[in-house]
Protein backbone atom coordinates (compact mmCIF):
# COMPACT_ATOMS: atom_id res chain seq x y z
CA UNK A 1 0.00 0.00 0.00
CA UNK A 2 2.81 2.42 0.84
CA UNK A 3 4.59 1.62 -2.42
CA UNK A 4 1.38 2.18 -4.40
CA UNK A 5 0.84 5.55 -2.73
CA UNK A 6 4.41 6.57 -3.54
CA UNK A 7 3.95 5.61 -7.20
CA UNK A 8 0.73 7.58 -7.43
CA UNK A 9 2.43 10.63 -5.89
CA UNK A 10 5.20 10.44 -8.50
CA UNK A 11 2.65 10.19 -11.33
CA UNK A 12 0.65 13.09 -9.91
CA UNK A 13 3.76 15.29 -9.78
CA UNK A 14 4.65 14.39 -13.36
CA UNK A 15 1.17 15.18 -14.73
CA UNK A 16 0.91 18.38 -12.69
CA UNK A 17 4.16 19.65 -14.22
CA UNK A 18 3.04 18.73 -17.73
CA UNK A 19 -0.29 20.46 -17.29
CA UNK A 20 1.17 23.85 -16.46
CA UNK A 21 3.09 24.16 -19.72
CA UNK A 22 1.68 27.24 -21.42
CA UNK A 23 1.23 27.66 -25.14
CA UNK A 24 2.54 30.76 -26.94
CA UNK A 25 -0.78 32.62 -26.68
CA UNK A 26 -1.10 31.97 -22.94
CA UNK A 27 2.50 33.08 -22.44
CA UNK A 28 1.67 36.31 -24.28
CA UNK A 29 -1.33 36.94 -22.02
CA UNK A 30 0.73 36.28 -18.90
CA UNK A 31 3.57 38.50 -20.16
CA UNK A 32 1.17 41.40 -20.80
CA UNK A 33 -0.32 41.11 -17.30
CA UNK A 34 3.13 40.93 -15.71
CA UNK A 35 4.29 44.03 -17.60
CA UNK A 36 1.19 46.07 -16.78
CA UNK A 37 0.54 44.58 -13.30
CA UNK A 38 -3.18 44.36 -14.12
CA UNK A 39 -5.35 43.89 -17.20
CA UNK A 40 -8.92 43.61 -18.42
CA UNK A 41 -10.18 41.43 -21.26
CA UNK A 42 -10.69 44.47 -23.51
CA UNK A 43 -7.08 45.57 -23.08
CA UNK A 44 -5.81 42.12 -23.97
CA UNK A 45 -8.13 41.98 -26.96
CA UNK A 46 -6.69 45.28 -28.21
CA UNK A 47 -3.07 44.22 -27.69
CA UNK A 48 -3.39 40.63 -28.92
CA UNK A 49 -5.50 41.25 -32.02
CA UNK A 50 -4.82 37.86 -33.56
CA UNK A 51 -7.01 36.14 -30.95
CA UNK A 52 -10.73 36.31 -30.30
CA UNK A 53 -12.22 37.66 -27.09
CA UNK A 54 -13.62 34.22 -26.19
CA UNK A 55 -10.23 32.56 -26.67
CA UNK A 56 -8.58 35.14 -24.42
CA UNK A 57 -11.27 34.65 -21.78
CA UNK A 58 -10.66 30.90 -21.82
CA UNK A 59 -6.93 31.48 -21.45
CA UNK A 60 -7.52 33.85 -18.53
CA UNK A 61 -9.78 31.30 -16.82
CA UNK A 62 -7.08 28.64 -17.29
CA UNK A 63 -4.36 30.90 -15.88
CA UNK A 64 -6.54 31.69 -12.85
CA UNK A 65 -7.29 27.99 -12.32
CA UNK A 66 -3.57 27.19 -12.46
CA UNK A 67 -2.85 29.87 -9.86
CA UNK A 68 -0.69 32.01 -12.15
CA UNK A 69 -2.92 35.10 -12.01
CA UNK A 70 -5.65 36.43 -9.74
CA UNK A 71 -9.14 37.53 -10.82
CA UNK A 72 -10.85 40.37 -8.96
CA UNK A 73 -14.15 42.15 -9.47
CA UNK A 74 -17.30 41.14 -11.30
CA UNK A 75 -18.88 41.74 -14.68
CA UNK A 76 -17.37 44.66 -16.56
CA UNK A 77 -15.11 45.42 -13.60
CA UNK A 78 -13.15 42.16 -13.72
CA UNK A 79 -9.40 42.66 -13.61
CA UNK A 80 -6.59 40.15 -13.71
CA UNK A 81 -3.48 40.60 -11.57
CA UNK A 82 -0.07 39.04 -11.20
CA UNK A 83 0.24 36.91 -8.08
CA UNK A 84 3.15 37.83 -5.86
Amino acid sequence: MIELTRRLDVKYETYTKLKTVLNERQQGVLKYIKEHKTAQVGELETQLKAYSRNTLKKDLAYLVKEGLILKTGEGRGVRYHVIG
